[in-house]
């Protein structure tokens, strides 16, 4: 059995504590900033021995690999310290608050040649797979990301640094799956206003157009179009994905997997334990290694930059 210890048991935290109660894995010692959170979720999930002091955890306990799932503004630094562990890493997305602090995080991990794997679950829900598998010769992709903005800042759990950066920690999801299904990228061009609309045009090397949009306090769904030679792929809201050909339409909605766990999640966790530690492979994709993750930061830094200049 894999022994894993878990920091942080926000709100995120308890998404992926309960895939590992399926999986084979011992929780062997948690933190959590605020000890008394941690110690009622204890009593749903067996958490192991109890910390508010994450060093002193590490130091007690042995471990197989470590999952980091505390917030965005402290991910940086406990995923650091965690790096001196030498074990692997799960840490949720985004990779820090900054490509400066994602860097930080890529250089370590490089120097000390252990494998951290980024959170992107949303290239492990079904839809997302489905609509992978089913591109044929992809000619252009859409991507709408709005953000109920008004809604988010009234929520007390958010402080300012994080709603500051809220376009690397929230608008990391659409970007990443555009770069997912598009590839490497050639050429930006942004015409953005920060925290009220982010636009880019997006040329891939294989010749793919991609466009975005993100517009801040609009109520509607995240949602992405590919059009092939052959199809037409409609992920509206990404839990649904609607095929259309020449002989019709097919719909298909969320695997039973995707319904019993949050979107993703399962087959995500499932690939870190089996592939990364237990059969010591290399991170490929689905999933995504701190490498590419700091590589979408950059492409955000592109998109981020010209907002702030206009």
């Amino acid at each position: 059995m894999i022994r894993i210890g878990v920091l942080g048991t926000g709100d995120i935290a308890v998404k992926h504590l309960e895939v590992f109660s399926e999986l084979d894995v011992e929780i062997v010692a948690t933190y959590n900033r605020t000890k008394s959170r941690a110690e009622k979720l204890s009593e749903k999930f067996q958490l192991g021995k109890i910390y508010d002091d994450y060093k002193l955890m590490l130091k007690e306990n042995k471990f197989d690999a470590l999952c980091v799932f505390v917030a965005a503004n402290i991910i940086k630094d406990v995923t650091l310290d965690c790096l001196d562990y030498n074990v692997p890493i799960l840490m949720e997305k985004p990779a820090g608050i900054s490509v400066a602090q994602g860097k930080e995080i890529l250089e370590k991990a490089d120097e000390k040649n252990i494998p951290v794997m980024v959170g992107f679950n949303r290239r492990f829900m079904s839809t997302i797979m489905k609509a992978k598998e089913e591109m044929d010769e992809l000619i252009s992709i859409n991507v709408e990301a709005p953000e109920r903005w008004n809604q988010i800042k009234q929520k007390p759990k958010f402080n300012e640094e994080i709603l500051a950066s809220w376009f690397y920690i929230n608008g990391c999801h659409c970007l990443d799956l555009m770069k997912y299904f598009g590839g490497k990228i050639k050429t930006i061009n942004s015409n953005s206003e920060y925290q009220k609309y982010y636009r880019a045009n997006v040329e891939f090397e294989e010749g793919v157009i991609g466009q975005y949009q993100s517009v801040y306090d609009n109520p509607g769904n995240w949602n992405i179009t590919l059009i092939t030679k052959n199809k037409k792929i409609s992920l509206n809201p990404l839990e649904k994905i609607t095929i259309t050909t020449k002989e019709g339409e097919q719909v298909h909605e969320l695997s039973e997997l995707d319904t019993k766990f949050k979107p993703g999640f399962f087959l995500q966790n499932k690939y870190f334990i089996d592939s990364i530690i237990k059969n010591r492979e290399q991170i490929s994709q689905p999933a995504v290694g701190i490498k590419e993750a700091v590589e979408l930061m950059e492409f955000m830094k592109q998109i981020e930059s010209d907002s702030k200049s206009n």
